[in-house]
């Protein structure tokens, strides 16, 4: 699953892979060039994998901020 985040001037993809215990995440820039990739968990027990979520502020390599229901979740780089 594929999220955009807009960001000043450009902006960036990222990719979402969910896995049992992690997730896989690529950050693509405005032209389709890999950034970074690597593999995250969320910080929080509550996130549902199944439900929708957008992606916010701060995002960047080592970490992902999405919002899901109303709540923000924070994955950090583990690897």
């Amino acid at each position: 699953m594929a999220k955009w985040l807009s960001g000043e001037g450009a902006g960036s993809w990222f990719v979402f892979e969910f896995n049992e215990n992690e997730c896989i995440i690529e950050r693509f820039n405005s032209d389709g060039k890999l950034e970074c990739t690597g593999s995250f968990v969320c910080q929080q027990d509550n996130f549902d994998y199944s439900k929708p979520f957008e992606i916010t502020y701060l995002s960047h390599c080592q970490q992902v901020s999405i919002i899901q229901e109303g709540e923000k979740k924070i994955f950090l780089r583990i690897k």
